[in-house]
């Protein structure tokens, strides 16, 4: 057996000559197989979000599309109510019915703001509206007359049985979440008579509900179809990007969209940006093919640097224990 030996300055004891190869032995391995393990670790650990980033923006979106097929559900229950049929056929004068039948199904359904009834000229026949939980009819005096409406034109020229969701616009001027809503709209026909619309207004923060993602290390965003940004949500604190992204700007703003033309303002799928991941799902509203919004559920690179740094202790502590292990050896050997 080959012993190591110094002579000179560099003249070893036992116990030198013994610990030498003992730490070779137990920290290279150690460290070789510590910095594989940490790069492969990072690999699936990112891995494994990307997987969870993908399926939980799927579950973001497959629960506003749950959601509206109930509210849309509920539109044609309305749509089809007798008195609301037989008051726009001008067949009864008398509203109370009407608003009688509106009231009731409001009063079970409080997470609409408003529910209105609009004939074929533009006025408003029926409108409950919930203020703070509680219901009231607008009286006629505060009946509105929409028939100029872009808006209502657009409604207006709706096919039996379709349903359009007119999502909500971005205003900065004021808090959007108390105040912005969404209107989901449908006709409503007397055979192959078209006698008005009806439309149930949604407040913004009852939409947001549907895509929280409770303790996840994910930074959700609302987009309307041009990408701007209607809201963010951030499911763990801290969880969000270096500059300040605030409603009302572009996701354009984040990573610039391909400058060939014809391409979508908003890129779908998985992207990698300087800060994280980040997959985009359209949500399609109506029967259109464009979508009208999408969710953007971002992970970021801060927190993977975050787990590194985990197993770069987990490293140094084991690394410290081999040294530990190797000099006990060494005296016990040396004795």
């Amino acid at each position: 057996m080959y012993i190591l030996r110094f002579s000179g300055p560099f003249r070893l004891g036992i116990f030198g000559r013994l610990i030498i190869p003992i730490l070779l032995i137990g920290l290279v391995p150690v460290g070789l197989l510590g910095v594989f393990g940490i790069s492969k670790s990072l690999e699936m650990y990112q891995d494994n979000f990307i997987k969870s980033l993908k399926s939980r923006t799927d579950w973001q979106v497959e629960s506003i599309n749950k959601h509206f097929q109930s509210i849309i559900g509920h539109l044609y229950f309305l749509s089809a109510l007798p008195s609301l049929k037989k008051h726009l056929d001008g067949k009864s004068q008398s509203v109370s019915d009407l608003e009688s039948d509106i009231m009731e199904f409001s009063r079970g359904h409080r997470h609409y703001g408003k529910i209105r009834v609009i004939d074929v000229s533009g006025k408003e026949v029926v409108r409950v509206n919930n203020k703070n939980g509680k219901l009231f009819l607008a009286s006629d005096k505060e009946l509105e007359f929409v028939g100029n409406s872009e808006r209502f034109r657009e409604c207006l020229d709706l096919s039996k049985g379709d349903v359009k969701i007119l999502p909500m616009e971005v205003d900065t001027s004021r808090d959007f979440l108390s105040q912005q809503i969404v209107e989901v709209v449908t006709p409503v026909y007397r055979d192959k008579t078209k006698l008005g619309i009806i439309m149930a207004q949604l407040y913004a923060f009852e939409i947001l509900e549907w895509i929280h993602l409770p303790d996840a290390p994910f930074l959700t965003l609302l987009l309307d179809s041009k990408g701007k940004i209607l809201h963010l949500h951030e499911h763990i604190s801290g969880i969000g990007f270096q500059k300040e992204v605030m409603a009302g700007d572009n996701i354009s703003e984040l990573f610039p969209p391909p400058s060939s033309p014809g391409s979508r303002p908003v890129i779908e799928g998985l992207s990698y940006i300087d800060e994280g991941a980040i997959v985009i799902r359209p949500i399609h509203l109506s029967s259109d093919k464009d979508p009208g919004w999408f969710v953007a559920t971002f992970f970021p690179k801060s927190y993977l640097a975050n787990y590194a740094i985990n197993l770069k202790w987990y490293l140094a502590i084991s690394i410290m224990l081999v040294t530990l292990a190797a000099v006990l050896t060494a005296m016990y050997l040396t004795r």
